[in-house]
């Protein structure tokens, strides 16, 4: 699609946002108006609180970069993003705990548990896009 057909599908208050938008990177936080927007959901942040990623993988490989040292130990639910892995991987150990497809993908909360070690700093839990909310 070109930018001639996209803005065609337009209406004339978003061809008029569109005639002074500049093409190329944003902020290195996310558009200001975006962290705006977002902040406004929250009933204790502002725009300085709000970080935008490109995808979950981006944001993951942050998190762990802060939040992790070497001599630390994370938990990662399994399937999950491979940021949620790899990235602690490159840091410290990690202990892998895979939802159960016998059990509808449940989490078993004992494993976990099992899992955790005095210098566990992150325990990772997420839902990959598509697939159902495990029940916990």
């Amino acid at each position: 699609m070109t930018p001639s057909e996209l803005l065609a599908l337009a209406d004339d208050r978003d061809r008029t946002a569109c005639e002074n938008l500049p093409l190329g990177y944003t902020e290195t936080y996310g558009d200001p108006a975006l962290r705006e927007v977002i902040a406004r959901t929250y009933e204790r942040a502002d725009a300085a609180d709000v970080i935008c990623f490109a995808g979950a993988e981006e944001a993951l490989y942050l998190a762990m970069n802060v939040l992790l040292d070497a001599g630390d130990h994370a938990v990662a639910v399994s399937p999950n993003h491979q940021a949620a892995e790899t990235a602690p991987l490159a840091l410290c150990e990690v202990t892998g705990v895979a939802l159960d497809p016998d059990r509808d993908w449940a989490l078993d909360l004992g494993q976990i548990k099992a899992a955790i070690r005095p210098n566990t700093r992150v325990v990772s839990v997420n839902v990959v896009n598509g697939r159902r909310v495990p029940a916990w």
